[in-house]
């Protein structure tokens, strides 16, 4: 290439085209030509760049997510086994001094069956799973 820019140059045409792609935006924070910013923009492959960039961005923050409703999914789990125990009023744990299996009495905490249909319509939208609805049709019948 006859007129090659400084590293610098391109580099400053790059960001720019990262915060907005468009010729325009490059010409007018870079003050170069168009036919240097499209010459360039093929050179360094700047359309492919991106695309790279913000799939890497989209597995990250799709990640993070996961993460996220894994945290809330046990959380509701946990919340779930301590309501479905206190229905039974006891829960069965392992002695530490001889290993025999006993019953623990649990008191009953202010937990009403709405609190668990909470937590397990939570489990429910965390996963994913599409909540349905049905809906009841009420007659109403005039004399």
């Amino acid at each position: 290439m006859a007129n090659k820019l400084p590293q610098k140059k391109i580099d400053e045409m790059w960001t720019a085209w990262q915060e907005k792609q468009t010729l325009y935006n490059v010409r007018a924070k870079c003050k170069v030509s168009y036919p240097t910013i499209s010459r360039y923009r093929k050179l360094e492959r700047w359309d492919e760049r991106l695309a790279k960039i913000r799939e890497k961005t989209i597995q990250k923050v799709d990640a993070k997510q996961v993460n996220h409703n894994a945290k809330y999914v046990k959380i509701a789990n946990a919340v779930i086994n301590v309501f479905a125990q206190s229905l039974l009023g006891y829960t069965e744990e392992k002695c530490s001094n001889c290993g025999i299996m006993v019953r623990v009495a649990i008191p009953r905490p202010d937990v009403s069956p709405a609190d668990f249909d909470r937590m397990v319509r939570l489990i429910r939208l965390e996963l994913g799973e599409v909540e349905k609805r049905e809906e009841r049709k009420i007659e109403v019948i005039y004399r």
